[in-house]
This record gives structure tokens, sequence and C-alpha cells, in this order.
């Protein structure tokens, strides 16, 4: 039997309690005695190094992976700035703002543990003039159950300061899923803004910005998004199914710049703490509804952006920027009109006469097809949805214009000729050449039936 001595048995351990770095990327952060999950859920922190305390109260810790699995405020990227054995410099960031914020352009302490019964997991504190403030996860009480859900994080409570480093991946209870908001048909859709770089694991999902609105028509249109979407980009996404986990993120670095000409805006917190005016810790932005839209189900049951009640934009939301005066609804139009005719371009009219111009739109599935018109001297000839109505002689350009945003226009030209001068030419080429000319004053022998001319003076519409 071979014999282990003691200084064998501890070169053993020394060698099994191996140190263990962490390498740059995205993580979720659990305690290890509560399995409470780490979610940032406002920008603002301090810390009082010589009363042994924080307010740390922008991280919040939830119990369970269902409450996070959709959270972009539990994902965590860590940058390691130097690491020595056990021992990091580390600077976290989340939700747009990074701890080096708080720390006076300092970083993170993050330590490995790898003895004893917490071993494998981190502790995290911040040190100053040699004293180490460690976060911790609040402990409630000797009854911390499973009802137990939502909690804070002190830097007062020793027993709580260990913590789980999990690098997000597609494993279970590691993996980001989006959480889709609205359901048309068999489609399921939602606005999302994170701070992180993604591109879609899933298949099925698209994700689109909005490229161009019309705040007369109440229109927009979507690009939709190749590739990796850039970190801090509000888009609209079209989900593969209900569950998040059929709609799963992959999360990773990228240098890409959000695009240009969005016309989304995102929003990373909602929180509203009623401490006292002024408090800190309230961080959100108010719905104004003179100037936007979130995305939501229209008045024709089609997916487009329309006036919310809420108080404020939700956070890791987007809403869509529009002018003063906009429509209370802005119709998402993917397929737009590419052409529109009308079936004549002139028509003569007596007074008191009516006629119906057929309009002609091109795609014929087109996304929106109805038709503003107009007159451009409705004292002359008045038009009412295609209808027009001669009132007084006079010539008027009658214009129809599509709704969709792409503002395409077909026009027809009409005169219009007082009843009392209607003249029946039966056989005009025995009508005597001095007496009758074209608007131009040229004379003519043979009018055609439909022209107009002048005889002794007057203006004649020829039946």
């Amino acid at each position: 039997m071979k014999k282990f001595t003691l200084t064998s048995i501890a070169c053993l351990l020394s060698a099994c309690a191996f140190a263990q770095t962490l390498s740059d990327g995205y993580y979720r952060v659990l305690n290890n005695s509560t399995s409470r999950y780490i979610t940032i859920i406002d920008n603002y922190g301090k810390i009082n190094y010589q009363a042994n305390d924080a307010d740390l109260g922008a991280i919040q810790t939830v119990r369970g992976f269902d409450y996070v699995e959709s959270d972009p405020g539990s994902i965590i990227f860590i940058d390691v700035v130097s690491a020595s054995g056990n021992n990091m410099k580390c600077d976290f960031s989340a939700q747009g703002v990074k701890t080096s914020k708080f720390l006076d352009g300092g970083c993170l302490d993050v330590q490995y543990v790898n003895r004893g019964e917490n071993i494998g997991t981190y502790m995290v504190g911040a040190s100053k003039a040699g004293i180490t403030l460690y976060l911790s996860d609040c402990r409630l009480g000797i009854d911390d159950n499973a009802s137990d859900i939502l909690s804070s994080v002190t830097t007062k409570d020793s027993q709580n300061k260990y913590w789980k480093v999990l690098p997000v991946n597609q494993d279970a209870n590691q993996y980001f899923g989006m959480k889709p908001e609205f359901n048309i048909g068999s489609d399921w859709y939602m606005s999302f803004y994170a701070a992180f770089p993604f591109s879609f694991q899933s298949s099925g999902m698209e994700a689109y910005i909005v490229n161009r609105i019309d705040n007369t028509d109440g229109t927009c249109n979507l690009t939709k998004m190749e590739g990796d979407v850039p970190a801090s980009t509000p888009v609209f996404v079209k989900c593969a199914s209900s569950v998040p986990a059929d709609n799963r993120l992959d999360i990773h670095q990228s240098s890409l710049t959000a695009p240009a000409g969005n016309y989304l805006r995102g929003v990373y917190f909602d929180r509203t703490v009623p401490i006292n005016p002024g408090n800190p810790h309230e961080d959100y932005v108010v719905n104004d509804t003179a100037h936007m839209r979130v995305l939501g189900v229209c008045s024709d049951g089609k997916l487009g952006f329309v006036k919310s009640t809420l108080a404020h934009i939700p956070a890791n939301k987007a809403y869509l920027a529009v002018g003063v005066g906009s429509p209370a609804e802005f119709a998402i139009i993917n397929n737009p009109v590419t052409s529109l005719k009308l079936d004549a371009t002139t028509l003569e009219l007596m007074t008191g006469e009516s006629a119906t111009l057929t309009a002609t739109i091109a795609p014929a599935d087109a996304d929106r097809q109805t038709l503003r018109w107009y007159s451009s001297d409705p004292s002359v000839v008045k038009v009412e949805d295609g209808v027009v109505t001669a009132l007084a002689e006079g010539f008027a350009t009658v214009t129809a214009e599509t709704t969709d945003g792409t503002h395409r226009k077909a026009q027809c030209a009409i005169t219009s000729v007082s009843a009392i001068q209607k003249v029946t030419v039966d056989e005009p080429q025995t009508t005597s050449r001095s007496q009758m000319y074209d608007t131009a004053g040229k004379s003519v022998d043979a009018p055609h039936k439909g022209a107009i001319i002048i005889k002794d003076g007057k203006k004649y519409l020829v039946r």
C-alpha cells in the first residue's frame, strides 16, 4: 500500500485547488446560497467605504430562471482587465452602464473560491484604501424559500457573498430567449432594445428597423436586418413562437454600430421608486403620446404602432418617434403601391353632370389601397371617392393620391361647360368653317363629338 505524507496530501490539495480566471464575455450571475440571479434595473450607484456601506439599489436579485430567461438586465458583460492567480480586476457592464462609472474609473475585485463548501464560486467586491466591500445577496430570514422571489444586494451580509458566474450559451438555464408581446394570426411579434449585439439562434426569426415614416398618412416602412443586430439598436422582431425557448439569441461581441435612419428609439429602464422627490433610482421614460407610438394592434386588426395608455415606456422596449399632430396609428407597409392609373386622363362635362373615375393600383395586393381625391378648383369640379361633378364653367384637374406613404398620383384634366351652350352637330361638315373654331382659335370644319368649339363667340360641347 502506497503511503501519503502530510506534505504530499497538501500538494495534492493544492493542485486540485487551481486558479480559475474568467475570460471576456457575457454571463449571468447567480447567488450560491439564495439561488437568485442579479438583474440591473437602473443606472445609479454609490459606495461609502468608510461606512462599510454602498447604495446598490440598482441591482435586484430574482429567483428562478423563468424570470431572467428573457430579461436583458440579467445579461452582464465581464471585461477582465487583469488576472493574477485567483484574483482578477474586472469591469462589469449591463444595460448600457459600466461598474467603473461608480468606482471612480476603477475595477471590481473578483476572487475565485477554490476550497470549502463554496468552491467554484466567486466573490465580487470593490476596494479602496485597504477596505474591500463584497457584494452579497440580502438575507431575508431563516425561511428563505421559493416564495421569496425578489431581493436586493448589500455589502453587509457575509454569508451570501458567493456567486456563480455562468456563461450565456444555449444550454438549459443558460440561454436567452425572447418573449413576444403580440400574436397576429400564426405570427408572434415584439419590440426589443438591449445593450448587447446578437443574432438569431432559432430559425424563423427576423429583426427590422423602421426606415421611413409618414406623419400624414400614418404609415411606416421596415428594413430587415441582415446578420448581427448591433448593440443598442431598437428593433421590431418577428419571433418563431410564443415560447422563449423557441426564440433563442446568440449573444456575442461585435464592433458593429447601430444603423442610421432608424425611427425606433429604445428604453433600458422603467423604474419609479416613490421614496422622495429627486430619488436617484428613478429611471424611466415618460410615454409622450404627442411624439411616441408603441408596437400594438391597429383598429384594422393588423400589427402597427399605436398610442399607449401606459405612463411609461416599458424597460428594454422600443417606441416609434413621430411628429406632433401625427395619427394615433401607424400602419406597417411591407407591400407598397408601385403604380397608380386612372381610366381617363381628360374628361369634358356639362355643368351638373357627374362621371366616375376608376383607379387601377399595382400591385393588386398592396397593403393599403385607399386613395385621397382632390380637385385643383373645387368651385368648378368637385370630387368624392372618384365621382367627379361639374359645378361651373371652367377647367380643373382632379388628382388621386395613394395613402400608403408612397404619395403616388394620377390625374385627369376636366373641362366643364354650361348646359345652355350645348349644341348637337349631326353633319358637322356642312357647317361654315368661318363660324367654328377650337379653343386655340384654329378654324375647324368637322369637330368630333366631345370636342369643345367656339361658334358665334360662344363655347359648345359637341354631342
